[in-house]
């Protein structure tokens, strides 16, 4: 439904993961594929996902992404609690898909952002620090 969904936008697609495989990955390695997966997708114009890793890669690389519901919901708690109103992060509910092409038009009208900018505005979470700090 969502890649049919996505085809009808008449948008080129890269399919991609985020998942680099293994579990005995050394440092060096670990570090070229997290290295080439922020360059790939800051080099996108936009990233569909329904990934928590690939929400906050897109935060980091400063690409707009369209954000899908999954079953478990971290992605959307996330999306709600922690980076609601995110001018690059927008979260479309399944019931939405048939717009999606109105979605994507309306994020890639958005710039990307820089490496260096912070996905969030750290201050807002002073009291959180303050809590935690006080544990």
């Amino acid at each position: 439904m969502i890649d049919k969904a996505l085809a009808d936008t008449g948008y080129q697609i890269e399919k991609t993961d985020t998942h680099a495989g293994g579990s005995q990955l050394d440092e060096a390695h670990c570090t070229k594929l997290l290295t080439d997966k922020l360059s790939q997708f800051r080099a996108a114009k936009l990233v569909v996902t329904d990934r928590l890793h690939g929400m906050i890669l897109c935060l980091l690389s400063g690409t707009p992404c369209l954000v899908l519901p999954n079953a478990n919901h971290k992605i959307r708690q996330t999306q709600l609690d922690w980076l609601g109103g995110h001018p690059r992060l927008v979260f479309l509910e399944l019931e939405e898909i048939a717009d999606i092409a109105t979605f994507i038009d309306s994020l890639l009208s958005v710039p990307h952002g820089t490496m260096d900018e912070s996905p969030v505005d750290i201050a807002e979470y002073d009291d959180l620090k303050k809590a935690l700090v006080a544990i």
